[in-house]
């Protein structure tokens, strides 16, 4: 007990309510998020449709939520994220709650529209437990990612097993139990705009100099965007075509769910440790790591199997999946005074590269097969690592200023 007292005196962001309800909230909209791949398996299996279309169908749910990001966070910004956190989730369950009661084929499409639910709640979250955070707020941010992924991590297997055992109707279950959550949100999200703390916020102007001047800082934001859509490429074809690896070898959706669950869940560990260690050390050299350390692992663990798999895959999650929080802040720093509208536009991006590389992915593997494209995307991932190099790296005075 002294020692959850001595955490929340160094860190007093954890017994803020509204950093708790944005964690919270961020927990549910990914639970339902997480059985997204699992949930179009299904749907498209049982249309007898292919990878292509596979790749399709979640590029459309993944540009739904990117492509709305911005113009949430922007709205954000301006009037306040309480009704944005409130409505995506009501929206979230309702939807999902549909798809489990109706057969027609078209349902498919609430899955898809599902997704503005995520990308109304992402941006004002992440504002959210950002500002909160204040000095910490790679930390916060952090762990508000972890939130997310904790449910993307255990939502798989959770889901897995229930839609072995009781099949789509589920889905009207889990929608429902998710809307109390809104409830939380009401009571402490701030109905206007709130702004960051002057700490905050002159850290956050400072940062910005890691991105240079000029000419100079167009070039190095241009790098960060090809890094990122590389990177989001692999994370999202990963989350999406493993189930469906799993599939063709005859695996049961309880073992989908599992091994969706071990690459999510070794990301959410992971983007709590990667956050600590980039307030301490420097964003930049983490995220080079992290990508470094990425390669190997992705490109072996789709030709094996049993544990030796396994193992691969929670490597795989763990370092690509831990530099997350990492880009996001170094996104902020790009309009530290609109923090709402930067998570929009770098979490929007994220999704829209991660929705383009899923369909890339699907084509891939009707040609060469699922485990080969899914091999295959190591070669974006390297090809991150290669432009995190560009990336300036933090003055030593910021990096000491931050972890004061």
């Amino acid at each position: 007990m002294a020692s959850l007292r001595s955490y929340v005196v160094r860190y007093p962001f954890l017994a803020d309510g509204r950093f708790v309800s944005a964690v919270l909230g961020h927990f549910a909209v990914d639970l339902l998020n997480s059985i997204r791949p699992l949930v179009l398996v299904l749907l498209v299996t049982r249309l007898g449709l292919n990878n292509t279309h596979l790749g399709f169908y979640a590029m459309s749910a993944t540009l739904m939520a990117a492509l709305s990001q911005p113009f949430f966070g922007w709205l954000s910004d301006h009037k306040g994220g309480r009704w944005f956190a409130k409505l995506s989730v009501f929206w979230m369950g309702a939807l999902y709650a549909l798809v489990g009661l109706v057969h027609h084929p078209l349902i498919i499409w609430g899955v898809i529209l599902a997704a503005l639910g995520s990308g109304a709640f992402h941006p004002q979250g992440v504002m959210n437990a950002s500002q909160a955070g204040g000095e910490k707020r790679t930390l916060a941010t952090s762990i508000f990612f972890t939130g997310g992924q904790l449910a993307l991590g255990l939502g798989p297997t959770i889901g897995g097993v229930l839609l072995a055992l009781y099949g789509l109707p589920i889905l009207t279950v889990l929608g429902v139990l998710i809307i109390p959550v809104a409830f939380l949100l009401w009571r402490y999200v701030p109905s206007t705009r709130t702004e960051a703390s002057t700490e905050s916020k002159v850290a956050m102007q400072e940062m910005a100099q890691e991105f240079g001047r000029g000419r100079y800082r167009w070039v190095v934001i241009a790098i960060f965007a090809l890094l990122v859509f590389l990177r989001s490429w692999g994370t999202h074809s990963n989350m999406t075509f493993l189930p469906r690896l799993l599939q063709e070898r005859g695996w049961s959706e309880e073992w989908q769910g599992l091994a969706l669950t071990t690459y999510m869940l070794s990301s959410a560990f992971a983007v709590v440790l990667f956050g600590r260690l980039a307030d301490e050390l420097g964003r930049q050299r983490i995220l080079r790591l992290g990508l470094l350390l990425g390669i190997v692992p992705l490109y072996l663990y789709p030709h094996l199997s049993g544990w030796h798999m396994f193992v691969l895959i929670a490597l795989t999650g763990a370092t690509i999946g831990g530099i997350h929080s990492i880009l996001v802040v170094l996104a902020q720093s790009l309009i530290p005074h609109r923090m709402a509208l930067a998570s929009g536009l770098v979490l929007g991006f994220m999704f829209a590269s991660g929705g383009i590389g899923q369909m890339l992915t699907g084509i891939i593997a009707d040609h060469i097969g699922t485990p080969n494209a899914l091999t295959f995307l190591a070669l974006p991932i390297g090809g991150a690592f290669i432009l995190s190099l560009s990336l300036p790296s933090a003055p030593k005075r910021l990096s000491r200023e931050q972890t004061a």
